[in-house]
């Protein structure tokens, strides 16, 4: 059985009628009453991490070319990794 095309038509304004709210109007607190809604957290102390992983894609503004001037290979290395280090 099929409903009558104007059921569909009245269907449809009834939900548009309903979905239309007068919007609440503002209201301007008074110079006397102000309140304010506060919220807080309480922060723990944690270690400090260094560094993170993190997995993205990156586009760049300008292409460059990198190139060494010598050529040889590495014997030693004289430092550690995260070792603070100073010209000389």
């Amino acid at each position: 059985m099929r409903s009558p095309p104007w059921a569909a038509l009245l269907c449809l304004i009834l939900v548009a009628i309903a979905g239309c709210e007068q919007p609440e109007p503002v209201v301007k607190p008074d110079s006397q009453s102000r309140e304010l809604v506060v919220s807080s957290i309480t922060l723990e102390p944690r270690d400090w991490q260094l560094s993170f992983d993190a997995y993205g894609h990156f586009e760049s503004t300008e292409e460059i070319t990198i190139s060494v001037d010598f050529s040889g290979s590495v014997r030693k290395v004289h430092f550690r990794e995260g070792q603070n280090v100073s010209a000389g």
